[in-house]
């Protein structure tokens, strides 16, 4: 390798470039040795102890400083508690947070080791009060019980329960009000609001151990870690025996107190070694490469074999391998769980478009885990962003501090290692909007054609950025209009929208998928009705509002009308699809056709008649996608405890196990922090960048800057496609224009600081 690198330079300025890169190479390769060490370190004791702890139920062992990582622990059930009663009481307060928009309380699941509830019980003893028992997916009998209603007093939920410690699981909600549990003689009230739906929340009472004072042997695996030693503390520090300790078949000697000094495993220690020597080596070889690359495009001397292309690829799969060890094997979403699922089934539905699941099956052949496809994922995306700055910029020295710049904004990190649509459609929205600029300054066909495809394999991902085609039909006529006639353009116009959606629908039709359950857009407009109806209040006579809720309940179930009524927010439909009650049909699921052409009339009715209601209800879910009232940024399973959805993971074999835990919990803080932060917050609002971004468009379109007008038209067209539909007010579902706004920003820096050339890219003939 290192031969085939002096051969591809001849004077002694690249020879210089050689040596220079690779003594800088290979001191950041002897510093990250460590991190190597830490990656492929064995991470597993198998210990074995026999002990004594007569007064305690629990036994913590931690395998890290419990001071600095007070998380960082086993818990060892040593003494079983005997069955007792609970007598549990749950009552709603008349009271609530400032900030929530209701007072619901959702019960998911009430539980001891030994029993649980069972809902369908429970609501035949409450039927008849305001308590409701609804569908709801993530409980782990698929049900929940709701109450909703600020204008009565409450009715305490009264329920007995036999077993060990107990936990009441509930679901936390922008809606959610507050509560007092009664556990026996324990009390505690407890606030559910939460910004963010679908935020579980636990509460245990622990029940008392009974004394023994038998030695019991018990047999664990716990983590690795660098502490060297393990710590074995019982509940409120009782006293414990340690007779006899053995870890990975070693027997440890120093039992004179509760901390055990691990021994020095030699044999897992040479086999790290070894992996860490390896890579290294490889990742001294990478470095070098990349470093020639950047000085050679520093230089101007992009067309060198170690220049533009080698840089993309090299930066993009180390940035991508990187996120993937921190977050390894991968975070995943409800939606790409249920995908995930499916493509082990080799079955899919429609409901999202099954791409991501059908890119699933194919790389469980290779690896029974997500890491290849997040591997894949995030070297497309980060090769992607840097591709088209490159097409953006005219400076060198721009395209590299730009590109370097996008790869530190950390609020696209998670994005690289969560299997999510948006990413995949954003990566390959900005490979379009890449050789589209390149289409322009080329005049080459191949390069138009492209970017088709490109928008194309987006659309597969995620519907909403179809609306994108609008772009490019207006640069084929500014590009190709003097080079073909009237009717020849019209027909290629005409042939561009229907390229790019056909794909994503003959898709449908592929063996394995089912397209019976498809996305719900009666729900949607059905949304969008509600919003009206509210936002009309001072509009609408009681005649019509009594109209209003005969014609639906008669539709869909007495109490129909006034459930979606009371259970309206403004961005996000969601409630539709979760509270729906027993007895009630699940709307969103289960609409026919005739519901659909209900929902139609009914939302077209309202539209016409009541528009600055429709007005209304459509800024107020903008706002919220806009990321103005309040952030909605996701971090599920990384920042949030999931425990269904983790559950899940675990049976399939995909437990978190990062390769840089410190990173991680470093990487945890900062977002959580800097969403609070008066300017970190700041790099997370939508609305801040799409307005300066608008600003940047309008100048470019009057000074002519058609590279500006294209990333700035991708930005604001794809946040116009979230305002005709309503959205949920997710930051990822604006990620695209986000980053096309970064990239506009970077375009107008590089403008200002270039000398004034003509306005071209700097790819030249020798790159086609």
């Amino acid at each position: 390798m290192i031969k085939r690198i002096f051969r591809l330079f001849n004077s002694k300025e690249s020879l210089k470039i050689i040596k220079s890169s690779s003594l800088i190479a290979l001191i950041i390769s002897i510093i990250i040795c460590p991190f190597w060490y830490q990656v492929f370190a064995f991470k597993d004791l198998q210990v074995e102890v026999s002990l004594q702890a007569p007064n305690s139920e629990y036994i913590k062992v931690y395998w890290n400083n419990p001071q600095a990582y007070p998380n960082a622990y086993k818990k060892i059930l040593v003494n079983p508690v005997k069955s007792k009663s609970w007598d549990i009481s749950i009552e709603p307060l008349a009271k609530k947070n400032p900030l929530s928009a209701g007072y619901e309380i959702q019960i998911t699941d009430i539980n001891t080791p030994q029993t649980k509830v069972d809902w369908n019980q429970v609501f035949t003893n409450v039927k008849g009060t305001e308590w409701q028992l609804v569908n709801f997916q993530w409980s782990s009998q698929k049900k929940s019980l709701l109450w909703n209603n600020s204008q009565n007093p409450a009715s305490p939920l009264d329920i007995q329960l036999e077993g060990g410690d107990l936990t009441l699981s509930f679901q936390r909600s922008p809606r959610s009000g507050m509560l007092k549990i009664k556990a026996n003689n324990k009390s505690e009230i407890v606030d559910l609001f939460s910004h963010r739906f679908l935020k579980s929340e636990s509460i245990t009472f622990p029940a008392n151990a009974l004394g023994n004072e038998e030695i019991k042997s018990y047999k664990f695996t716990i983590p690795y870690d660098s502490w060297q030693k393990i710590q074995f503390i019982s509940d409120d520090n009782q006293p414990l025996f340690i007779k006899q300790i053995k870890v990975n078949n070693q027997n440890i000697s120093d039992l004179n107190s509760d901390i055990i000094v691990l021994p020095f495993f030699s044999i897992q220690f040479w086999n790290s070694l070894v992996y860490t020597i390896i890579s290294s080596l490889i990742s001294f070889i990478w470095m070098t490469l990349l470093f020639i690359s950047i000085i050679n495009i520093w230089q101007g001397r992009k067309n060198q074999k170690l220049g533009l292309i080698s840089y993309i690829i090299l930066v993009s799969i180390a940035v991508s391998g990187f996120w993937l060890l921190v977050v390894y094997p991968a975070v995943m979403t409800p939606d790409t769980l249920s995908q995930w699922q499916q493509a082990l089934r080799n079955k899919y539905e429609v409901w999202h478009p099954p791409i991501l699941a059908i890119l699933m099956h194919l790389t469980q052949y290779f690896v029974k885990t997500p890491s290849l496809l997040i591997l894949l994922q995030g070297s497309i995306f980060w090769g992607a962003i840097i591709y088209l700055i490159y097409q953006v910029t005219n400076n060198s020295k721009t395209f590299l501090i730009g590109s370097s710049f996008i790869i530190l904004l950390f609020p696209l990190w998670l994005y690289s290692g969560t299997i999510v649509s948006n990413t995949w459609m954003t990566a390959f929205a900005l490979l379009s909007a890449a050789f589209l600029i390149r289409a322009k300054y080329k005049q080459r066909k191949i390069s138009f054609i492209l970017s088709i495809i490109f928008l194309s394999v987006a659309v597969m991902f995620r519907r909403e950025v179809a609306l994108l085609f609008i772009i490019l039909i207006f640069m084929y006529f500014f590009i190709y209009w003097r080079q073909q006639k009237l009717y020849q353009r019209i027909i290629i116009c005409c042939l561009i929208p229907i390229l790019i959606l056909l794909p994503a629908r003959i898709l449908l039709y592929l063996p394995n998928i089912n397209a019976q359950r498809d996305f719900p857009f009666g729900q949607l407009l059905l949304h969008q009705y509600v919003g009206t109806i509210i936002n009309s209040e001072d509009k609408i006579s009681s005649s019509q509002i009594s109209s209003e809720k005969q014609e639906i309940d008669k539709r869909f179930g007495d109490g129909t009308f006034q459930r979606f009524i009371d259970h309206y927010i403004c961005y996000s439909e969601n409630y539709i699809r979760i509270y729906q009650p027993q007895e009630s049909p699940l709307l969103g699921n289960r609409l026919n056709d005739e519901d659909q052409t209900f929902i139609l009339n009914k939302y077209t009715k309202s539209l016409s008649n009541y528009p600055l209601g429709f007005l209304k209800h459509k800024m107020c879910n903008f706002a919220y996608v806009l990321q103005v009232p309040n952030l909605g940024y996701e971090g599920w399973t990384l920042l949030e405890n999931w425990p269904a959805m983790e559950a899940q993971l675990n049976q399939l074999g995909i437990q978190s196990n990062s390769r840089f835990p410190s990173i991680m919990e470093w990487y945890k803080k900062t977002l959580i922090n800097s969403f609070d932060h008066p300017i970190l917050s700041l790099l997370f609002r939508h609305y801040i960048f799409l307005i300066i971004t608008l600003l940047i468009t309008i100048i470019s379109l009057i000074y002519k800057k058609e590279k500006l007008s294209i990333t700035g038209s991708f930005a604001l067209v794809y946040a116009l496609a979230h305002l005709i539909a309503d959205s949920y007010g997710h930051w990822r579902y604006l990620l695209l224009s986000y980053i096309f706004c970064w990239i506009t920003i970077i375009a107008t820096i590089d403008i200002l600081t270039s000398p004034k050339v003509q306005d071209s890219v700097l790819f030249d003939s020798k790159e086609e």
